[in-house]
């Protein structure tokens, strides 16, 4: 998909994140239920029709897109790691420059997008929700503040 959008490597980065949490554990039993086309047929025909298209894709078969593969792997590694000490120091002026390669060109690692990056997934999804609502999210934020120290006025 990155070449497809003409993405480079720093519009990709991801951190993992859980799904379910620590505390709940899933049985052997309850895991196949769970995983059964009975209970789970649209995840499975999603999967079928995604994992059958992207073998039929001619990048699959080139070995340099295998090496960008396990080199993406790598700087997002770094990524992590590097976000992890900046903001583990706390400066907002720190920066760090992920070298160019023959896939994509230097990334620069700032405070501010170490933060998006590293941030945990309902501050992210508030995040994001903001910013695919844009203007007219400020606006409705600043309505709501003014409407309601008019409302305290009276």
């Amino acid at each position: 998909m990155k070449r497809k959008f003409c993405w480079d490597h720093g519009d990709i980065f991801y951190k993992s994140m859980e799904v379910y949490s620590k505390s709940h554990h899933l049985t052997p039993a309850e895991e196949e239920k769970l995983l059964s086309p009975d209970m789970n047929l649209g995840d499975k025909l999603l999967y079928e029709a995604f994992n059958n298209s992207w073998w039929k894709q001619p990048e699959v078969k080139d070995p340099d897109f295998w090496e960008e593969v396990k080199h993406f792997q790598r700087i997002n590694q770094l990524q992590a790691e590097k976000c992890r000490v900046a903001l583990r120091s706390g400066k907002k002026t720190y920066s760090y420059t992920i070298e160019a390669s023959k896939w994509s060109p230097a990334i620069q690692l700032t405070y501010d997008r170490c933060d998006l990056l590293t941030m945990n997934k309902y501050p992210l999804m508030k995040k994001l929700s903001q910013y695919a609502l844009g203007y007219k999210y400020y606006i409705y934020q600043v309505y709501h503040y003014l409407t309601a120290r008019v409302s305290n006025l009276f």
